[in-house]
Order: structure tokens, then sequence, then C-alpha cells
């Protein structure tokens, strides 16, 4: 889900909305998993260096990538402490977003009965079905 529907909640997320690229909501806020009105903001975007830059000019500080995203093609994490958001640095993201897509429209998996861990599961599982 592009990031344009959200363009109102946080003035971060207007900014990058508003750039010249695509960043895409994910995690729970996507996901529906967690009440949304304390939930952090977890987006993706297509990995460059303008990308990069874009986020530093904008408070974003780098985070450490936890291991089990590097399936995901993840390159780096940036986080904005002051409105609570994360943002992915993809390798694919257009690959991220039709993976995401399939799992959610899926009946069989619905993340919020899902720990942390057996999301990553369904992720990586997700991704090998992919390539096949």
């Amino acid at each position: 889900m592009l990031l344009k529907k959200f363009l109102n909640d946080v003035h971060v997320l207007g900014v990058l909305a508003n750039s010249d690229y695509d960043f895409y909501l994910t995690g729970s806020r996507y996901f529906n998993t967690k009440n949304n009105s304390i939930s952090d903001w977890d987006i993706f975007v297509q990995y460059s260096e303008e990308v990069e830059n874009l986020l530093i000019e904008l408070g974003f500080i780098p985070k450490s990538k936890t291991i089990y995203n590097t399936f995901q093609g993840l390159k780096k994490i940036y986080h904005n402490k002051m409105y609570n958001v994360d943002v992915q640095l993809i390798d694919n993201a257009y690959l991220k977003n039709e993976i995401q897509t399939k799992i959610k429209e899926s009946r069989i998996f619905d993340l919020k009965h899902y720990n942390k861990k057996e999301r990553t599961i369904v992720w990586e599982t997700a991704y090998q079905l992919y390539k096949l």
C-alpha cells in the first residue's frame, strides 16, 4: 500500500509520500496486527543513495538491521524518533510489496495471530514460494 493514503497522519509521512519515491506501508499498521494509535510506522522503499540522503535530511538516523529481515533484501533501516517511523531500504521494493499484498490477501495467514518469530517464518516462506 503506497504511503500517499496517510498524508495527514504524521508530518514526515507527508514529506515522504510527496517525494519522487514510492514509499510503502508495512508492519502492524499495514497488517492491522496492533492498535494503530500506539503502533509505530513501518515503511519500506527501493534503496538508493538519493533516498538515503532524503531520510538523513529529514532527521532519520541509521538503525542496526536485524537478521530476520535479511531474506527480504534489506539494505538499511533508518529511524525517526520524533515521529516513531522506521524506513527499510530494500533491494527490490516492488517484490516486497507484491509478497506483502499476497500475505495480506491470503486467508491462510492472519498475521495478528502470530508472534514476531512466527511472522518472520511466514515472510520467509512467502519469499521462497515466490521464487518457485
